[in-house]
């Protein structure tokens, strides 16, 4: 998981703690609103999207 993280990190130029904390503050203001939102989709996600 470390290793997506700092891919996601890399490409949008911030460093990965930043980018962990960013992630789990909108896990936590948006858990019902939109479940898309959350650390393990948003990774998910990302691997599919690499796959391409």
């Amino acid at each position: 998981m470390y290793k997506r993280l700092e891919r996601l990190a890399k490409r949008k130029g911030t460093p990965v703690t930043d980018l962990v904390n960013q992630l789990l503050k909108k896990d936590l203001e948006l858990p019902e609103a939109c479940p898309s939102s959350r650390l393990s989709d948003f990774v998910h996600e990302d691997s599919s999207s690499a796959a391409q």
